[in-house]
């Protein structure tokens, strides 16, 4: 689980010691009282301050895919990782024969031929008519298996080099949701038993097409890049800093904050099966812009824990403590100098807030303010 840290911004205190050879003693003067300090002043500003919580996450661009073959035989021809397979190119072949990818979510787990009915004869069908395939005898795009499904199945076939018999052998194509980029893969030579995986590889974007009318032309499909995902485990008593649909800063190794949404808290605490000395921890994730640049690995997440809207700030180098206890800020007036007591709210990014003073409302926004240069 990982260790909750305050983010790095939220600033300590920076005091100045209170000399008495520096204020002659008082709690005004002339600027000349000050010489055995280096100073210039600074305006007290009006700001939104804000501290935040930094966690330790992981971030996961595109989504794990092992394509599994029910072919059996020798690898002929395989890709190199990095390569990008997309819908009718081959992921490899097996005794000379293309095992090809398929676009969609259901496996291919049977022939396929005239009469046969499901979700994996639209996914093919789908298929052969984006690619133009059944141009001598146009498919109902449907989940029915017709003489013109296994007319353009035979036209693809032919294309490939396949015996164009219009009925789909089960290891012919392998699924999944969108282009994949291939990690690992079975190497020449390799042989091959049924469910074996092929290609271990990323796909980082999900293709859909729109059938609303089975006859529609042409059928488009549409690809979405898939969001890359933030992971991290947090303690339960930390479960209401998280709220579904807030957004939050995600910092990647490269030092790139992005903006992400948060869509899923866990609602279990769940042990760590790594590390049995950890606190169980539930799960939140986070979804950043699916059009960002976003480098997978690990991430800090930022949410905010303060906030406080429009409240009067100094730089805490402007914070002089007192001898007889507490915090003063000095404040220039022309060539005068004096020292008013002021109470503290919270610290970030170098700032602190002014909750009130001695001198009742002497602090506000554009006050000359009194710093170490």
């Amino acid at each position: 689980m990982s260790k909750r840290t305050i983010a790095a911004f939220v600033a300590g205190v920076a005091v100045m010691a209170v000399v008495g050879s520096v204020f002659g003693g008082g709690g005004s003067g002339p600027a000349g009282a000050q010489s055995a300090l280096d100073l210039t002043t600074v305006e007290a500003e009006t700001r939104t301050m804000r501290t935040e919580l930094g966690y330790v996450a992981t971030v996961e661009v595109g989504t794990a895919e092992s394509l599994t073959t029910t072919r059996t035989g020798t690898v002929t021809s395989s890709p190199e990782p990095g390569t990008t397979v997309a819908a009718g190119e081959e992921v490899a072949r097996v005794d000379d024969e293309p095992v090809t990818l398929l676009y969609g979510d259901v496996p291919m787990y049977r022939d396929l031929q005239s009469g046969d009915e499901g979700a994996d004869v639209l996914q093919l069908e789908t298929f052969l008519a984006v690619a133009g395939h059944d141009a001598a005898s146009p498919i109902t795009v449907d989940e029915s298996f017709t003489s013109a499904t296994a007319s353009a199945l035979a036209t693809w076939q032919t294309s490939v080099g396949l015996d164009a018999d219009g009925v789909l052998a089960t290891g012919t194509f392998v699924v999944a949701p969108g282009p994949v980029e291939v990690l690992e893969a079975a190497a020449v030579g390799d042989v091959l038993r049924d469910g074996t995986v092929l290609v271990s590889a990323s796909s980082s974007s999900l293709v859909s097409v729109d059938v609303t009318d089975g006859n529609a032309r042409p059928l488009e499909p549409v690809t979405t890049p898939a969001s890359p995902t933030v992971s991290l485990s947090i303690v339960p008593d930390e479960v209401d800093q998280f709220v579904v649909g807030e957004e939050v800063d995600v910092e990647t190794a490269d030092a790139v904050v992005h903006a992400g949404t948060i869509v899923d808290v866990g609602s279990v605490a769940v042990a760590d099966p790594q590390d049995a000395t950890a606190e169980a921890g539930v799960s939140v994730t986070i979804e950043i812009d699916a059009a960002a640049d976003v480098l997978a690995g690990s991430a800090e997440v930022r949410i905010v824990e303060t906030e406080r809207v429009d409240v009067i700030a100094v730089p805490t180098r402007a914070l002089v403590a007192l001898a007889e206890g507490g915090q003063a800020v000095e404040i220039a007036d022309g060539e005068q100098r004096s020292l008013v007591g002021v109470e503290l709210g919270i610290y970030a990014d170098g700032w602190v807030e002014i909750t009130s003073d001695t001198a009742g409302g002497a602090v506000t926004s554009g006050t000359a303010i009194v710093v170490p240069a």
